[in-house]
């Protein structure tokens, strides 16, 4: 699985597909992994890159971006070319590639194409559930948490550091309240695990608290 995304956008989807967490790779242990998540910079490393020439499945999550990434200022000149061409090859002769884009365009399916590839369309046809959205300043974004966490309304709460995720599972706490913190710190914890593997799932949890 490539990701354009930062590393903590790996540590939290590699259980979703039960995947070794390129960083904790090397050229021996990843001889004996089926499934590798890493992001767009990583494969730069030469046995991150042979496991992807190799494989036999490439899910590319946000496939329009980790192409526009390429040509970003994270990345520096001198590995562009080195990126393209490998993103590249890997399209054009891996046996199964699935590309996840919920805002692709005609450029990068032209690209795509332009590999010698077949392209099949699948949507998913989901219902939309009511949902609620708030938007104003932080402050009584805050009223609003913290008055649906007593109210016993289940809330997601995103929130921008791990010092706002700490005072809301203090909050929790206090309240003998059940709830889930996933933030990097605490990445290799089961119970955040098992809830990154099915987020879908009832776990229990009435809030659950999660940094961006």
């Amino acid at each position: 699985k490539v990701d354009h995304m930062l590393n903590r956008w790996v540590i939290r989807y590699s259980p979703l597909f039960d995947a070794a967490h390129y960083q904790a790779m090397s050229a021996f242990k990843i001889e004996s992994e089926k499934v590798v998540a890493m992001c767009l910079n990583s494969t730069l490393k030469h046995y991150l890159r042979s496991f992807l020439e190799l494989s036999d499945i490439l899910i590319i999550d946000e496939v329009r971006q980790v192409l526009e990434a390429i040509n970003s200022a994270t990345i520096k000149k001198a590995d562009r070319v080195l990126l393209f061409d490998l993103i590249r090859k890997c399209i054009t002769q891996t046996p199964l590639i699935i590309c996840a884009a919920a805002d692709i365009d005609g450029k990068t399916i032209s690209f795509i194409k332009s590999c010698d590839r077949e392209i099949y369309h699948i949507e998913r046809d989901i219902e939309p559930k009511q949902k609620t959205l708030f938007y104003s300043d932080y402050a009584d974004v805050k009223t609003i948490i913290h008055e649906a966490i007593d109210g016993g309304e289940y809330c997601l709460v995103m929130v921008d550091t791990i010092q706002e995720a700490e005072t809301l599972k203090e909050k929790c706490e206090q309240q003998n309240i059940s709830h889930l913190c996933v933030t990097g710190e605490n990445s290799g914890d089961d119970e955040q695990r098992e809830f990154l593997s099915n987020p879908n799932k009832d776990n229990g949890y009435q809030v659950v608290i999660a940094t961006q």
